[in-house]
Order: C-alpha cells, then structure tokens, then sequence
C-alpha cells in the first residue's frame, strides 16, 4: 500500500467534481487516470450512476502521454469486461465505454481546445476555416513586425483600438525607438 493510498481512492471515487492530477513522472497518473475512468464509466458501486465516456475528457500535456492513457485505458476496460458475466448491468457500461474509446476526449490541451474551437469558432470569433500555426516563431516575428510598422508609422494607437494594450501604445513606441537605437535586431 503506497503511503498516498487513501488520495489515490478519493481520486477514483470522488462522483461531485472533476478532478486534476498533478505529479512527478512514474509516480502512478495515467494508472490513477485510467483507474478513474473506469469506476466513472462503470462503478463497482451498485449505487453509484455511470457516467459516459462521451461526458468526460482526459487531458495531457502530450501527444505520447495521450496515446499511452488511452491504450491503457482500452487494456483495463477489456480486463475488466472479461470480469463480468455475460448479462451484467456493469458488462454492458464496459462494452459502451470500450466502443467510445476511440472518439474519447482524451488527448493533449492543445487537441481538446482545438476540437472545442473548431465546434464552436463563432463564439470564439474564428474563421471557421482557421488553421493551426505550424511555426510559431513565424507568428512572434510577424506580431513584432507589425509591431514595429505600427510604431513607425504612427498607426499604432489606432490598430490597439478596443485593446486593453491600447493605453500602453506610448510606451510600447518609447520601448521600440529605444530598441532599435540601441542596436537591438528586431525581426521584419
């Protein structure tokens, strides 16, 4: 029994809020993780309620952490679809959750906000069709391109209208001219 036990129980078990597990590598997440999802989809518990894989999201910070939680997660719920008798309330649970598996929300923070932009890109003020950076180096010397122009050429207060940065133009100018007088390469 690990020294954490009774964290890692209130984890699995915890049914009135989400939950968020941060911890140094191997100590247990994607186990914990994967432990969670099955006693959420389907509960030892008789009196607990299933809640669908299709409710839920798993979230990593990268891609590889993603896929090992979600071949996991298959291995365990077939584990514990092997457990059951073949008309059981849980079997069936386990049987929904394994065919959601491959459509789960799992997968990286930067995959669940762009699913969630490209459901609902009005609301976000997108284009609908806009695409992800592939060089964001490309965006940050651009951003200070324009920047620069901005600053050069007097439209800078202007092009900040309805910006929180707006009040901060003259500043940003001040910055900028002190840069370039110094000998600062900037990005054009």
């Amino acid at each position: 029994m690990t020294v954490d036990a009774d964290a890692r129980a209130a984890v699995i078990h915890e049914r009135d809020r989400n939950v968020v597990v941060v911890a140094s590598a191997g100590t247990g997440k994607t186990t914990l993780i994967v432990d969670r999802i099955v006693n959420m989809v389907a509960p030892m518990d008789a009196e607990a309620a299933p809640t669908a894989l299709t409710r839920m999201a798993a979230i990593t910070f990268t891609r590889k952490a993603a896929a090992e939680l979600r071949v996991r997660l298959r291995r365990c719920l077939q584990l514990h679809l092997g457990r059951e008798h073949d008309n059981s309330p849980r079997r069936v649970l386990l049987e929904a959750a394994l065919s959601d598996l491959d459509t789960a929300e799992i997968g990286t923070i930067h995959s669940f906000a762009d699913r969630l932009l490209r459901r609902h890109p009005r609301e976000a003020g997108l284009d609908p069709d806009y695409q992800l950076a592939d060089d964001p180096a490309a965006l940050v010397r651009e951003a200070i391109a324009t920047l620069y122009q901005a600053a050069e050429d007097g439209s800078l207060r202007e092009r900040l209208t309805g910006s929180l940065a707006r009040a901060r133009c003259d500043e940003a100018r001040a910055t900028l001219a002190q840069a370039v007088t110094a000998g600062i390469l900037l990005w054009t």
